[in-house]
């Protein structure tokens, strides 16, 4: 992790921090950091403020930390906050998508949207993993690891319809919407010359979205786009398309 993140409620009255023995954060700051008392390390608040936390005492019982939120409120810049990238993707084995949560959250987007599809399985809707503190773990593992305090938010769906009938009601006017496919060309200028300050991605499951359901994402607004090289593995074909997303953003800034 580059950033220990601490919960709000984790704070005392006078923005100290106290963890026990057995605390992963306790096992990272001793054993990879290796700090001793009166080191800063780089710290936030989940869904709160960048800071630097002051280890004060390490003992056989803990750790304490004294948190000093930054001067300048990190919600306005990218490093804390989220990115204006929403992704829609098809359900994929619990332990692939343990990865692409954590790494779509250490990229910062705001939002991932998980629909069951034709060619999911439907026990993936059910896994271990969607119970809430489970969950909660793995974003806040990968903000930690991207440096952000911010967590995406999280939807869970039976069917790609139901999906796209939320993503419908967020639209905005200055949304562009992405499919990936390969053989696609790549940032058509009907992508990139549009005014763009938010982009929403659709990636398919571990087999791809069936022809009806690429049909429908057009339907709802979303043009192909095209990632270099060969077939890529779902989280893989997720982190190029952020990328890809971010590309459309800058492009018109």
């Amino acid at each position: 992790m580059n950033t220990i993140l601490f919960e709000q409620h984790e704070l005392d009255s006078e923005s100290r921090i106290r963890l026990s023995v057995g605390d992963k954060r306790v096992d990272h700051v001793r054993n990879v950091l290796r700090a001793v008392p009166g080191d800063r390390l780089s710290a936030g608040i989940v869904d709160g403020e960048l800071g630097v936390a002051e280890l004060e005492n390490d003992s056989s019982d803990g750790m304490v930390f004294a948190f000093t939120p930054s001067a300048i409120d990190p919600s306005v810049g990218e490093s804390a906050g989220a990115v204006p990238v929403a992704v829609l993707l098809g359900s994929v084995r619990p332990i692939v998508l343990r990865r692409l949560l954590r790494d779509l959250t250490s990229f910062g987007v705001d939002e991932i949207l998980v629909a069951r599809t034709e060619l999911s399985e439907r026990s993936y809707y059910h896994a271990k993993l969607w119970e809430a503190a489970r969950l909660r773990a793995v974003l806040i593992e990968g903000a930690a690891q991207g440096g952000r305090t911010r967590l995406p938010r999280i939807g869970r769906y039976d069917s790609l319809p139901q999906a796209l009938g939320n993503a419908e009601r967020s639209r905005r006017e200055d949304e562009v919407r992405i499919v990936l496919s390969f053989g696609s060309p790549s940032l058509p200028d009907a992508v990139t010359e549009r005014s763009c300050a938010r982009v929403v991605l659709a990636v398919g499951p571990e087999r791809g979205f069936i022809e009806r359901e690429t049909a429908l994402l057009g339907e709802h607004g979303f043009v192909a786009v095209g990632v270099p090289g060969g077939t890529l593995r779902t989280e893989s074909a997720a982190i190029a398309g952020v990328a890809v997303a971010r590309s459309v953003i800058r492009a018109n800034d």
